[in-house]
Order: C-alpha cells, then structure tokens, then sequence
C-alpha cells in the first residue's frame, strides 16, 4: 500500500506557539490579579485613579474574570495538544502519542506555568493594568461562558461570598511584623499601632496602681495633717477609706485642701469632710478601652478596681489607661528616678514593680512565661516559689537577676546582668 504523503506542519508550529504564548499570558495573568485583594486594589486606585481604575472591575467581577482566565487557558492548551500530536506524528509517527503528551507538558510547565507566574508575581503591580486591558476584552468574548461557570460554586457551597478584606488577625499580625522588621519610617509610629493592637486585649489589673502602691487618707485624718501628706505625695485626688481601703468612701480633691488652707479651717475639718464624688468600682478584668469609654462618658478620672471577693485591688486613672497606648507621661510630680537605671554595659537597677514586658521591651530580652505575674518582681517570686532574701542570684537563660531589697511581703529593687552567657533555665545562688 502507498505511504500517504505529508506536508511539513509549518501553520501547526506556529499555533503551538501561539498557544504557548497565550497559555503564558492567561497563567501569569490569573497569578498577577490573585496577587491583589480587594484592600491593596483600592490603595492602587486611591492612589492613581486614572492609572489604575481599570482595577475596579477586577474588585466587582473577580469570579467572572477568573472563569474566564481559566476558560482561555484550557481551550489553548486543549488545541496546543492537538497541534502538538499532529506535529509528532510527523517527526516520529510510531511515537507520536508519548511525545506528543510528556514532551508537551514539559514544555507547557516551563513555559506556560512556572515561568510566567514567577514574573507575574514579581512584577504583579507593573503588569496588572496591561494585563486588564486584555483581561477585559477577553472577559466580553467569554462572558456567556464565563458569567455561567462563576455561579456555579456559589450553587453547590450555598454560600455568600466572603469580602477579602483582612481580618482583625491579620492586620494584628502585620503590624507585629512591621514593629520587628522596622518597615515604618519612624519606630514611634510602629509602637503606638502596636500599642492600639494590644490595647483591647488588656485587662485593668495589667495598668493599675497595686494596692500596695495606692496612697489614701483614712476619713478621721485631721486637716492639718492631711495637707502635709498630700504636698508630699503630689496628688491631685485621693482616696479616702474607712479603716482600711476595702472599705473606700470616696474621692478627695487637694484643690479642697488648698482652699481650706486660704479660709484657715484646717484645724478643726477631717478628711470627711471634703469628700467630694462617691468612688465607681471596676472588677480587675475588665478590659481597659471599655474602662476608657465608661470613664469619658461619665467624666471620671479615677477608679478604683476589686478582685472577685470585693476586696480592693488597687487604683486606675485614665492617665494609666492612656500610657498603655502613648507611653508614659510624666510630669512634675512624678519621681525623678526611672524604673530602669543603667549602671554599665548590660547591667541595669530595675524597680521590681517593672512591667515584665516593659522590661523585655526596654532590655530587648526574653523571660519564660511561667506564671500569673505582671511585674518583675513577681516573676521572680513566680520562679522561686517564695519570696527571696537581698543578696539572691536567679539565672535565667542569659539574664542573671540580684534581688538587691526585699522585705518578708514583697521585693523592692533588683539588678540585672544581660551580657553573661549563660545555660540552663533556672539557677539559684547567692551574691557574694
């Protein structure tokens, strides 16, 4: 029988590379639009409206557009393989089929897939508005199909479609990775974002003034006495209590007490007697922006925070609750001495009523949680179990801590060495 005669397939090359090329494009395109959300599309277009506009219809018809990519590039790849069969049987006819399918996906991997998505996500924010323009005349030839195929998901899940704007989460998380790869131009902005992203989550009892700390008259304290305490605290409202403070009346302003100095009555009034407002009562974990919005609204400075028996914990002022989210503020009446004084190349006198992650935060050092404590000072009772006598050495990982003064109730001051190395998580000495 006479071998049937074949022409060189020169048109069938061509169209393999024309839907080689076409393949490319619907690849890296459908990589290039996934690239963009909704929220950094909006930036874009925010940003350069005339530029960038086109945009738009990627944030209405996203599914369409992406049935539609998909669609163009199946049908592509479908004529490539015929075109790709046709081409083999011409070249190897008794190995057409096997060339025609691996040798093809090959090259469609190489150069139609991993290629042009490499590029497109490189280059997504320079090739997008090029790429919509073709986009979008691809959309109108496709649409019937396209426009069917994009509801089809929508049928089977019986879903609405979920907006692709970021969570709560990942804002938190983005910002967080901002503050430590220093992306903000100014580091103070950094922490303030950082600072809102955790200022929800705080509780009352992380900002307080601790019991211990609440200085307060009892309501029999003469005048004359009380004048004397509160120049020396340099208070502007203090707390008046009956016996103790579990048993809070109310608030006394020392603006009442200067009057009382100018009209000479100092001598025969008590604290009693200028209680000015009732005392409002917060529970320690309450969390402190709704704190912040119950004190705006009622026009309160100052509250006084219990525990879950009604006992008094301590003291919040809105001046505490602002610092979580500006850093601390200072002024004339506060101590000239800071929490943390440096002594040496890393070796530091800290006030044991430090804030753990102050300290962290301040000595860019890190301490094992182990435990229910907000200061330094508790966390070395928490890994002591006791409260430890001056002079006690804890090695923690590389941070040696000196208990420098400690009575049998609490620690007052320790030292800290950050330059030794040193291994294990917890040892215990004595200072020499």
């Amino acid at each position: 029988m006479e071998q049937l005669e074949l022409t060189f397939p020169l048109a069938e090359l061509i169209g393999i590379v024309a839907c080689l090329i076409s393949s490319a494009f619907f690849s890296g395109s459908e990589t290039a639009l996934t690239h963009f959300s909704d929220t950094k599309a909006m930036m874009l277009i925010e940003k350069e409206p005339k530029r960038y506009s086109i945009l738009n219809l990627w944030i209405q018809s996203r599914h369409r557009i992406l049935a539609a990519l998909l669609v163009g590039n199946n049908l592509v790849n479908i004529l490539c393989s015929i075109l790709a069969y046709r081409v083999s049987f011409y070249f190897f006819r008794g190995y057409a089929e096997a060339i025609s399918v691996f040798g093809l996906t090959l090259i469609i991997l190489i150069f139609a897939e991993i290629t042009p998505k490499s590029l497109a996500l490189r280059y997504a924010e320079t090739l997008v508005v090029p790429v919509m323009r073709i986009v979008w005349v691809v959309d109108k030839i496709l649409y019937p199909v396209s426009s069917t195929l994009s509801h089809i998901p929508g049928l089977i899940s019986n879903r609405e479609d979920i907006e692709s704007f970021a969570s709560e989460d990942e804002i938190e998380f983005h910002i967080r990775r901002g503050v430590d790869q220093n992306v903000f131009e100014e580091v103070r902005q950094g922490q303030l974002l950082k600072s809102a992203v955790d200022f929800v989550d705080t509780m009352v009892k992380e900002v307080m003034v601790p019991r211990t700390d609440v200085f307060g008259l009892d309501q029999s304290c003469p005048l004359n006495e009380a004048i004397d305490m509160v120049i020396e605290k340099g208070h502007s409202r203090i707390p008046v209590y009956k016996k103790n403070l579990d048993h809070i009346q109310g608030f006394l302003y020392a603006k009442d007490l200067l009057s009382c100095m100018r009209k000479g009555n100092q001598e025969t009034g008590t604290a009693s007697d200028l209680i000015r407002s009732s005392p409002v009562f917060v529970p320690e974990t309450q969390k402190i922006n709704q704190l912040l919005t119950d004190m705006k609204r009622q026009g309160l400075h100052m509250a006084i925070v219990v525990d879950e028996f009604g006992g008094t914990s301590g003291l919040v002022t809105m001046e505490d609750i602002i610092e979580e989210l500006v850093g601390e503020i200072r002024d004339e009446f506060d101590l000239n001495e800071t929490m943390i004084r440096k002594k040496g190349e890393g070796h530091y006198q800290v006030d044991a009523r430090l804030s753990i992650y102050d300290l962290e935060d301040q000595l860019d050092i890190s301490l094992p949680d182990s435990g229910d404590y907000e200061t330094v000072g508790g966390f070395v009772i928490a890994q002591l179990g006791r409260i430890p006598r001056p002079g006690k050495i804890i090695n923690v990982g590389p941070v040696e801590i000196i208990v420098r003064e400690a009575d049998e109730k609490h620690i007052s001051s320790l030292e800290i060495r950050t330059s030794g190395k040193r291994s294990g998580v917890l040892e215990e000495g004595k200072a020499s």
